[in-house]
């Protein structure tokens, strides 16, 4: 490019413009013109384009469908039903851990759902304000704004904690000790998940209805915004992302909320906590079918 002159870059650029708008990265266009051609700028401008797509498709639209969920149950009159209430904080939530692993197992490309994870979880803090604070059952500023500091503090000390032990304990990892840490992490889950279904025990016994209830809906939001999101980013030409954000997409890290949301301590909302995981375990096995078409591998 920068051999040929402007005027013939400029013609490069246009033609290049439509590998852009596909990826979502027209910043990618200028980044190219200021470096000279290269295998590493190509690399450089193929990774910048996969995070930046990511990111769009993984905080945007929650947030901004998050506002149209709110803006339509409100014309509803229903927004301050507790099944309201527990779509919103599923749609303003990040990403669950597991996504990677899930985009694995229905061989998809993980790296999206990874990117999508620590960019949603970092930005969570900031993305729920709005949400929260134009949901009157949520509390007033005082409350949202403690939420968005609890939620700020817990996510920063965590990964402090995280990149702190690896460095420490495991600068370098071989196999051995990653397939050890990948088990270790397995069970934690599962630990973690049996705390989080505890409120489901005594409400089988006084109260099936409202399990089923709170069962049929996990499995319709979880299950229906993955397909929703499956098919969107296929119709707009992003299959390569359609896997692994559409299962971010349904399986949010709704707990996270536990330390910074008082209304998640209600019991309705702890039954539904508890539903929520059966569909989020379940989605390796249940949408392999949607998924299969889409297979990173092939």
């Amino acid at each position: 490019i920068h051999a040929s002159g402007w005027f013939d870059s400029r013609f490069f650029v246009a033609k290049y413009c439509n590998y852009c708008k596909r990826s979502s990265s027209a910043f990618g266009c200028f980044f190219v013109i200021s470096n000279r051609p290269s295998n590493w700028t190509y690399k450089s401008h193929i990774q910048f384009s996969e995070v930046f797509t990511t990111f769009i498709t993984s905080t945007q639209p929650p947030t901004l469908f998050t506002l149209l969920a709110i803006g339509f149950l409100s014309v509803l009159q229903v927004s301050s039903s507790i099944f309201s209430i527990a779509l919103i904080l599923i749609l303003a939530a990040s990403s669950i851990t597991g996504a990677p692993n899930f985009a694995i197992l229905l061989d998809a490309k993980p790296e999206p759902a990874f990117q999508a994870l620590i960019i949603g979880t970092a930005l969570l803090p900031i993305t729920v304000i709005p949400i929260f604070w134009i949901v009157p059952e949520l509390g007033g500023f005082s409350e949202v704004f403690n939420a968005s500091i609890l939620l700020l503090i817990t996510i920063f000390l965590t990964t402090f904690f995280g990149f702190f032990v690896r460095g420490l304990v495991f600068p370098k990892l071989d196999q051995n000790q990653t397939i050890a840490l990948d088990g270790l992490t397995a069970l934690t889950l599962a630990f973690m998940v049996i705390g989080l279904m505890a409120a489901l025990r005594p409400a089988l016994i006084s109260d099936p209805l409202s399990v089923a209830k709170w069962l049929i809906f996990a499995l319709i939001v979880n299950l229906g915004l993955q397909f929703i999101t499956f098919h969107l980013l296929k119709l707009f030409k992003l299959s390569e992302f359609a896997v692994p954000i559409g299962i971010v997409s349904g399986n949010r890290n709704i707990a996270l909320y536990l330390v910074a949301l008082p209304i998640m301590q209600s019991e309705q909302l702890l039954i539904f906590l508890g539903c929520y995981q059966i569909p989020m375990y379940l989605t390796p096995i249940i949408m392999r079918k949607v998924y299969r078409n889409t297979s990173y591998n092939s």
